[in-house]
């Protein structure tokens, strides 16, 4: 298993994480 793919699969989810939270405070309020 390579690292860098590995960190890389990582940051994306992490990033679709954060919209998808973003999406769900901005509807509340």
């Amino acid at each position: 298993l390579k690292v860098m793919v590995l960190l890389e699969v990582m940051l994306l989810g992490c990033i679709i994480f954060f919209r998808i939270c973003y999406r769900q405070i901005r509807y509340r309020r």
